[in-house]
């Protein structure tokens, strides 16, 4: 069985967004407003990261900002290479033109829980905050990755979309890297059958990333 891993870039004010998350009519400005902040530490670990995956895991609003962004974020973020070549699941509510990539549409539960089952690399998720929550919910998320820029802008607004702390989860491990940012792992704990509670309230959720 494969992981399902979720990763956050987030600054540390409450305005925390996730990397790439799609919104209003530039949806990777706050990416290229942590690119200054960035260090080599940061790139490592972020390197490490794309070694362990198999294939990327996205709803169809993330998937949808980093087809009509491509060429900007080549430039800029060290996913690209990994997005270029790995296989790409995009999850929406209904079915979906999703070029280079598989539709997972409607209810998600054995779906990607068939893909877990399935041999290989993690399934690695970026972005799409509103489907990271529902398989979180779900019981599906194996580890989730925080990478906490020591950034905050003037006038933002509190975010919603990421009030979702894995709170109770064991921390595995924790990394400051010499510009200040702050990577945070936590496991979910390993269950000896089904999945957990929060699967068993929601065994129709379906969900727009």
């Amino acid at each position: 069985m494969r992981l399902v891993a979720t990763t956050f870039v987030m600054r540390s004010d409450p305005a925390a967004r996730s990397l790439g998350c799609a919104e209003a009519d530039r949806p990777f400005d706050h990416a290229f407003q942590l690119i200054p902040y960035g260090d080599d530490d940061i790139g490592k670990i972020i390197t490490q990261n794309l070694m362990r995956a198999g294939a990327f895991l996205l709803g169809w609003r993330t998937f949808d900002a980093v087809s009509k962004n491509w060429q900007q974020i080549v430039q800029h973020n060290p996913v690209a290479a990994a997005y270029s070549q790995l296989p790409k699941y995009i999850v929406s509510t209904r079915p979906r033109d999703c070029a280079g990539a598989t539709n997972i549409n409607g209810d998600i539960t054995d779906a990607v829980a068939e893909l877990k089952e399935r041999p290989g690399l993690e399934l690695q998720v970026y972005g799409s905050t509103r489907l990271s929550r529902a398989l979180m919910d779900l019981g599906l998320v194996d580890e989730y990755r925080l990478l906490i820029y020591p950034l905050s802008l003037c006038g933002a607004q509190p975010s919603s979309d990421l009030m979702m702390s894995p709170a109770g989860l064991p921390l595995s491990t924790v990394t400051t890297t010499s510009g200040g940012i702050v990577s945070l792992t936590y496991c979910e704990p390993r269950k000896t059958s089904g999945y957990s509670m929060a699967a068993l309230r929601h065994p129709n959720l379906a969900v727009v990333g």
